[in-house]
C-alpha cells in the first residue's frame, strides 16, 4: 500500500477510495462521506448493515457544528480539550448525508485533534467517514505494514505522521433526550466527563 501525502489523500477519497490515516486513539480508514462509491466500499469491506450510521471525524468545531442537531451540551462535549478522544452520539443535522446516520436519525462525531487529521479536515472542509483499521470483531491494526492481504487490497493509501495513535478507541457518549450515557470506555474518565458535563450515566 502506497504512502501519500495530505493533497492526495483528499483527491482519493473525493474520487472514492479509501484511505488509511492516523487519530488520537487508532489508525482509521477513511472514506468521504459524500461519495457513494466510497461508502460503498466501505460497507462491502466493514460488512455494515444499513441503518448502523458510522463515525464521523471533524478537525474543528466548524466543520462538525451544521452535522448535529444545535445544542449547547454536545458542542461543549465535541469541543472540550479532553485528555483523550471523545465521540459523540446525538441527533443528526437534516444537512448531515443520510448514508452516515443511523437509522434512528443519530449520528456519531469526533473531533480528533491529531496532526493528519488537522490537515485533512483543512482541505476537505467537512466531516469524513472513519472506521478502526481491522477487520469487523478484531483488534485495531497499529501497524499499517503488517495488514492483511485483502485490507491492503481493498485500500487506496496510507497518509501518515506521528505522533502515533495512543492505540486504544475513543470514549463513547450519547446524549439522547436530556440523558448522557457512556456506551464505550476509554482513556476519558466518567469522572473527566462529569466535571464538564454533569451527571454521565
Amino acid at each position: 500500500m502506497r504512502v501519500v501525502d495530505v493533497n492526495e489523500a483528499v483527491a482519493l477519497l473525493e474520487q472514492g477510495h479509501l484511505v488509511v490515516h492516523p487519530t488520537e486513539g487508532v489508525y482509521g480508514i477513511a472514506a468521504d462521506a459524500y461519495s457513494a462509491v466510497g461508502l460503498d466500499r466501505i460497507e462491502a469491506l466493514k460488512g455494515r448493515v444499513a441503518g448502523r450510521g458510522w463515525v464521523l471525524v471533524a478537525s474543528t468545531g466548524a466543520g462538525a457544528r451544521a452535522w448535529l442537531a444545535p445544542d449547547p451540551l454536545v458542542q461543549l462535549a465535541l469541543e472540550h480539550p479532553w485528555s483523550g478522544p471523545v465521540t459523540v452520539i446525538a441527533r443528526a443535522a437534516v444537512e448531515a448525508p443520510r448514508r452516515v446516520v443511523a437509522a434512528d436519525g443519530f449520528a456519531a462525531l469526533r473531533i480528533d485533534r491529531h496532526p493528519v487529521v488537522a490537515s485533512l479536515g483543512a482541505r476537505l472542509l467537512r466531516p469524513w467517514v472513519t472506521t478502526s483499521l481491522n477487520d469487523t470483531g478484531q483488534p485495531p491494526c497499529h501497524d499499517v505494514t503488517a495488514l492483511p492481504l485483502h485490507l491492503v487490497q481493498a485500500l487506496a493509501a496510507v497518509c501518515d505522521g506521528p505522533p502515533r495513535p495512543r492505540g486504544r478507541a475513543s470514549t463513547l457518549i450519547r446524549w439522547d433526550a436530556g440523558r448522557l450515557t457512556v456506551v464505550r470506555a476509554g482513556d476519558v474518565t466518567p469522572d473527566e466527563l462529569r466535571a464538564v458535563l454533569g451527571e454521565v450515566g
